[in-house]
């Protein structure tokens, strides 16, 4: 038994339509192969166009959809990516068919409505939608709302969801219920604003969800990379989300369109190594994770700085002082933290990741030794090597774990704290790291040349081996399960140089003061929830 979707909705894809020809579809574990037709759905009414298509050959890993139709049979509607030079990037191709393979459908078949679409439908009007979608205009290569025209705003459709008009007042409540509103942000503080007004402390719990039964979760759509999560998470106070019960807490559902799509690679990458076919891509996962995935809390920490910390944006800092950041993905210091800044350019951004290994093979010439240190600290006094504390007390205890900065010990390289297994697609930083595990990990080495330290970044693209390399530290440092939140990383910072006092958080660029430091710190509440769709 499938989940049926409705022949308006249908037309809107204009799909190839098979009749007879159906009995000829041949079927395997990895493809679909359909025959050639002579008719197509036009969406005038049962007026069938006369064409020819070509016998068809559908991957199963390009699959988004398989549904059932209202007047029978079963709708296929598959993704199809191009090459970054080609003019058009995304495109949809879709199929009805009377009848497929029980194993297909069995393997591959919608059976329940989507929660978004349950989400959507429990909104009574129109200005008070459950359902918004985010498109990160300049993410990534500035594909977001090319992928949002060609492919996410007819695959809504096609499940009975459409965007707002915000000039149209006729529609009935069913109608309304069935509308979600979208945001192309228009520079970078979008997706922080459209936040901050929807969640933050002053504004309480949002429009949305006061408006709606309390048991209703709002959903966001976001069209973006790592970016545009930091942004949601920093545009909502701790003192509107954390307070939300579950049933309230917002969710979003990524759809990777920035440049290392970190948080999303790291979620699913056990699709990406669960058989040895070939695997679907991350954008064709976003898509079916909309249908089947499920709501989950996204774990986060919080980077605190030292006062006189200022944001940096490109070559610019910004002249506001920043008390610190939420984030879900990493932190970092030294060779990471400066490919990040000095790669986000303009001249740089449009070779997408590419762009990272162009600027590190400048970095790694003369590779910078930082005038740092950091230590953990641990809430208790079983996992520290200091003077015993009382657990109840919750006292910091420290152990120096790098760069003391003496004339006897090497200067930092890379230091940095992850909640994610890759930083890209292929790029393991954290190997013991597993999905939404929760658990702060720490990596870093010390004293190494441009040479050796290529040697050892190296490894990260082979399964995360650098974490096995001679002189690399590679640690929890908190623990998921631990109730006061685990431990604490603190950087301390002694450079005089600006250039070398910068230090990321998910992509964003905070310069320390001199002397300055940064704590991180695992987060007890979440504050957002995320799509994730189980291999």
């Amino acid at each position: 038994m499938s989940w049926t979707v409705s022949r308006d909705a249908v037309t809107a894809l204009k799909p190839i339509r098979l009749g007879d020809e159906a009995k000829d579809i041949e079927y395997t574990k990895n493809q679909i192969i359909l025959p050639a037709v002579k008719s197509q759905l036009t969406g005038e009414g049962d007026k069938l166009n006369s064409t020819i298509a070509e016998r068809t050959v559908i991957k199963t890993e390009q699959l988004v959809l398989l549904a059932g139709f209202e007047d029978g049979g079963y709708l296929l509607v598959t993704l199809n990516e191009a090459q970054p030079e080609d003019s058009v990037h995304f495109s949809l191709s879709s199929f009805l068919v009377p009848y497929l393979a029980q194993d297909l459908i069995n393997e591959h078949a919608l059976v329940e409505a989507p929660a978004i679409v349950s989400k959507a439908s429990s909104s009574s009007n129109a200005s008070s939608s459950l359902l918004d979608v985010i498109v990160s205009t300049h993410a990534g290569t500035h594909l977001a709302l090319e992928f949002y025209d060609s492919v996410l705003q007819p695959f809504l459709a096609a499940i009975g969801l459409n965007e707002s008009d915000d000039h149209e007042q006729t529609a009935t409540p069913e109608e309304q219920g069935r509308i979600y509103r979208v945001l192309k942000t228009q520079d970078a503080n979008s997706v922080k604003d459209f936040a901050r007004k929807r969640w933050g402390s002053q504004s309480g719990l949002s429009t949305a969800s006061s408006s709606s039964s309390s048991s209703a979760k709002e959903t966001v759509i976001l069209l973006s990379g790592d970016g545009g999560v930091v942004d949601l998470l920093n545009g909502i106070e701790s003192t509107s989300a954390s307070l939300n019960p579950s049933s309230q807490r917002p969710t979003i559902a990524l759809i990777p369109l920035g440049t290392g799509n970190a948080l999303f690679h790291s979620m699913h990458k056990p699709h990406y190594t669960a058989s040895s076919s070939s695997p679907p891509s991350s954008l064709t996962i976003s898509l079916r994770a909309l249908l089947k995935g499920r709501s989950v809390p996204l774990p986060t920490f919080t980077a605190s700085f030292s006062p006189g910390a200022h944001l940096v944006h490109g070559a610019e800092t910004e002249s506001q002082e920043v008390s610190h950041l939420v984030g879900a993905i990493v932190t970092s210091y030294g060779f990471h933290a400066q490919l990040v800044w000095e790669s986000d350019t303009p001249a740089y951004r449009k070779f997408g990741a590419q762009r990272f290994g162009m600027v590190a093979q400048e970095l790694l010439k003369e590779l910078h030794k930082y005038d740092a240190s950091v230590t953990i600290s641990s809430p208790s006094a079983s996992s520290s090597t200091s003077a015993s504390v009382s657990s109840s007390s919750k006292q910091m205890q420290k152990r120096v774990v790098i760069g003391t900065s003496s004339a006897t010990s090497p200067l930092l390289n890379y230091a940095l704290v992850t909640l994610v297994s890759n930083l890209e697609k292929t790029f393991t930083i954290s190997p013991a790291s597993k999905p939404l595990d929760g658990a702060l990990r720490l990596v870093y080495f010390e004293g190494k040349t441009g040479e050796e330290a290529l040697s050892i970044m190296m490894g990260a693209y082979d399964g995360g081996k650098h974490v096995d390399a001679a002189g690399v530290e590679y640690r929890q440092a908190s623990d998921a399960a631990d109730d006061e939140g685990g431990g604490e990383v603190e950087l301390v910072t002694r450079e005089t140089d600006p250039r070398w006092r910068k230090v990321c958080i998910d992509g964003t660029i905070v310069e320390l003061p001199e002397g300055g430091t940064m704590k991180v710190i695992r987060n007890e509440e979440p504050r957002l929830d995320v799509i994730f769709l189980a291999a």
